[in-house]
């Protein structure tokens, strides 16, 4: 239908306003404008209509596939399956704490006692663990469990210790570490090795396997002496879900480039050594004597002084030692054993009756015996009687609970009888039994620190303090032996 149109005016045939006929044209195009309208809304509810009819085909095809298959008992698996999910998601919460422990080390005291020190250690770092988090977290589960992870290279790390004269020699550190890992069921310090960036691998790894675990509450990590962890840290500074659940653990002092990272800090007292190992210039001697030598206390020269590498070697015996042109080879070196000195050798060798030999005060004095902890180990494990090889007269017999039926070599009851001079003698310094197997002095290294020693532990100056299986009188025993005594 083609549009119809008004008949135009000019200046000759001018319409007037009022005229009927055009007022007529106009109403008539308005309506035709209205109409094409009108059309084009029917249609467009005819389109939806369609599409929504369609819709409702097919949720009404879906509804009755789902009735059909529906049954009562299935819609009570499916909430249990939720119920069951939402319990997986809330069974063993933990906090991880991750520690590069190459550059962040426990306090000097609890490396120096070794084991014994492993095990305070890890006590010491599950109650610091658990009132951080508590505090933080309100709604933490009282079932929440720690799980400590410690990277380094504990050779290495050990070797640096012992220079550094925090312990007397690498095997307490070791020690140390076995103590640590015993000392709580899930901590664990990991030996890596050597080699270069080994720990921090193992520690970025192990955090991008737990940052998005909803089981694990918090993670608490220690690296404040080592910059290169802030490359992963920026990775999750925008990350809403792992922000408030880091904890940045300091030992030494944050390097700076830490302070472009928005995670919380934390220091746990003195736990951790607030400072780096500072090698002295020269090693103490027992870094020279080896690392199993545990040399008696008056082997030992005071921290303060002046001996120097070639003095050190000096005291080593074989033509291999004048060859080594290093201090780190000849800090590597095996060292020969003390001997026994000379005034006690003369005791010993005097013939005629037994004799005891004592010092200026009286006290007993124990010959000096060479300290291999690999062979000490090796001959307690044979649970060899040390009455019985070394006095020949057993009181339990047959019913002795150690073996009788062994053949050791010489070499084995010479270090049967350092093992028994392990234990305390009851009668102390003026044990006058000239058969007596027992120590009867505390040969076990002094803490380099006096300031440390405390007034509490009765005397027991050595490194193993209030634990020390000799009583106080036992301690700082003079070995110059000025007189024998013939029982």
């Amino acid at each position: 239908m083609s549009e119809a149109t008004s008949p135009t005016t000019n200046g000759t045939n001018r319409v007037p306003d009022n005229d009927p006929v055009a007022e007529a044209w106009a109403r008539y195009n308005r309506l035709t404008t209205i109409e094409n309208e009108k059309d084009n809304f029917i249609k467009e509810i005819l389109w939806r209509y369609e599409f929504l009819l369609k819709q409702n085909n097919e949720f009404a095809l879906e509804l009755a596939r789902a009735k059909h298959f529906a049954t009562p008992s299935s819609s009570r698996e499916l909430k249990q399956q939720l119920i069951d999910y939402r319990k997986a998601l809330d069974r063993d919460p933990f906090v991880l704490v991750l520690i590069d422990a190459d550059g962040m080390l426990f306090h000097d005291d609890l490396v120096s006692a070794g084991a014994h020190g492993g095990k305070k250690a890890a006590k010491m770092l599950e109650e610091s663990v658990n009132i951080y988090v508590h505090e933080l977290l309100a709604d933490l589960p009282d079932s929440t469990k720690i799980v400590a992870r410690f990277y380094a290279n504990v050779e290495g790390l050990a070797e640096t210790c012992c220079k550094a004269g925090i312990v007397t020699s690498p095997q307490v550190k070791k020690d140390f570490v076995k103590g640590f890992t015993q000392g709580r069921t899930l901590f664990d310090f990991v030996d890596v090795g050597s080699g270069k960036d080994r720990a921090d691998d193992k520690i970025i790894e192990t955090f991008k396997l737990h940052a998005h675990d909803y089981r694990c509450r918090h993670i608490i990590l220690g690296c404040s002496h080592d910059n290169g962890f802030v490359r992963l840290l920026e990775n999750y500074v925008f990350d809403d879900f792992v922000v408030p659940r880091l904890t940045l653990l300091e030992g030494v002092p944050f390097e700076k480039e830490f302070d472009t990272v928005p995670f919380t800090r934390s220091k746990f007292g003195t736990l951790f050594r607030n400072q780096k190992i500072l090698l002295p210039s020269t090693l103490p001697p027992w870094a020279v004597l080896g690392r199993d030598f545990i040399p008696a206390r008056n082997d030992i020269p005071a921290r303060n002084g002046t001996m120097t590498p070639s003095e050190s070697v000096a005291s080593l015996d074989g033509p291999a030692i004048a060859s080594l042109s290093t201090w780190a080879s000849k800090a590597k070196a095996a060292a020969a054993i003390p001997e026994t000195p000379p005034s006690v050798k003369a005791a010993l060798a005097t013939s005629g009756p037994p004799a005891i030999p004592r010092n200026r005060k009286g006290q007993r004095v124990d010959p000096g015996s060479p300290f291999d902890k690999t062979e000490v180990d090796r001959v307690r494990k044979l649970k060899m009687c040390n009455v019985h090889y070394l006095r020949d007269e057993c009181p339990y017999g047959e019913k002795c609970t150690h073996k009788h039926d062994r053949c050791p070599t010489k070499s084995d009851l010479e270090t049967l009888r350092v093992v028994a001079r392990l234990a305390a003698c009851r009668n102390g310094s003026t044990c006058e039994d000239t058969k007596c197997i027992y120590g009867h002095r505390c040969q076990a290294p002094p803490r380099l620190d006096k300031t440390k020693w405390n007034n509490t532990e009765g005397g027991k100056t050595c490194i193993f303090g209030s634990d020390c299986v000799f009583p106080g009188e036992l301690h700082n025993v003079d070995t110059t032996i000025v007189k024998t005594v013939k029982i």
